[in-house]
């Protein structure tokens, strides 16, 4: 979830209608991450371990940190025990073949006149009731492993992962204390690879910009000269300035640039 702050237009300048034409085509606005996401858990729990500090760069899948699974790593262990064992799965497909095997002897003892009907009925009987237990183990043993499947899964919820690459920029919550699915997130995590520019420019000038595009920036402090690649264009006009806003996007490898830096991006 993007913030309020990332999603914020910070300042943009025009130069004044006495500047040159050049000049006038060059708007000031400010570095900030593309994505900053507050990092939450899935679950209510107590915080068993935080695996991150801030300003640690963090990769998408990475875990930040783990809540309490002490109750569910033992059902878990029980429900591997009940899902590995096999005996009684055995014990019935054993009883069901025996069964299975006295009906076929009975009718062919009753073809030589040897067996009655009523002996063949009641070993078919106990062969159907056999097959029937030893289905109901078979299911038993799915279960088995479903329920480890779903212990796995509440486990995994407990775990607090990054879902983009980025830089913790603050942890909000420390080991032994409780985290609510109703709370901000645990972990307040920014994006500096690309680093976005926001602008707002007149409608004029957003005709001559489009997604793809690459433009000229400077970075004010330093004078360093970057690339922005142009990657959204609003297509609604601000009624009140008569401006557009537009989302420049600059390659930030090593995260080699601050987010909050003045920067001027030159118009074609």
């Amino acid at each position: 979830m993007m913030t309020t702050t990332a999603m914020t237009l910070l300042t943009w300048t025009l130069l004044s209608p006495n500047a040159s034409a050049a000049e006038s085509m060059v708007v000031r606005g400010f570095t900030e991450p593309s994505r900053q996401i507050e990092v939450a858990a899935a679950d209510d729990g107590q915080v068993a371990e935080i695996l991150v500090k801030e300003g640690e760069r963090v990769r998408a899948g990475q875990t930040l940190a783990r809540l309490e699974t002490a109750t569910l790593d033992a059902a878990l262990r029980i429900a591997r025990l009940k899902a590995e064992s096999t005996s009684r799965a055995k014990a019935t497909a054993a009883e069901m073949e025996q069964k299975q095997l006295r009906l076929r002897r009975l009718e062919e003892l009753r073809t030589d006149g040897h067996a009655n009907e009523d002996e063949v009925e009641r070993a078919r009987a106990d062969a159907t009731i056999a097959a029937a237990n030893h289905e109901a183990a078979v299911e038993e043993q799915a279960l088995n492993h479903l329920e480890c499947e779903q212990i796995e899964a509440q486990i995994a919820r407990r775990q607090v992962v990054s879902p983009i690459d980025g830089a913790v920029v603050r942890i909000r919550r420390d080991v032994a204390e409780y985290v609510t699915l109703n709370e901000p997130g645990l972990a307040h995590v920014a994006q500096l690879d690309p680093l976005q520019v926001t602008l707002y420019v007149s409608s004029p000038a957003a005709g001559r910009l489009s997604a793809g595009l690459t433009l000229p920036v400077t970075i004010v402090e330093t004078q360093q000269r970057v690339s922005g690649r142009v990657d959204f264009v609003s297509p609604v006009t601000e009624p009140g300035s008569g401006t557009v806003r537009v989302k420049l996007l600059i390659d930030n490898p090593a995260d080699a640039l601050r987010s909050g830096l003045a920067c001027e991006v030159r118009l074609p």
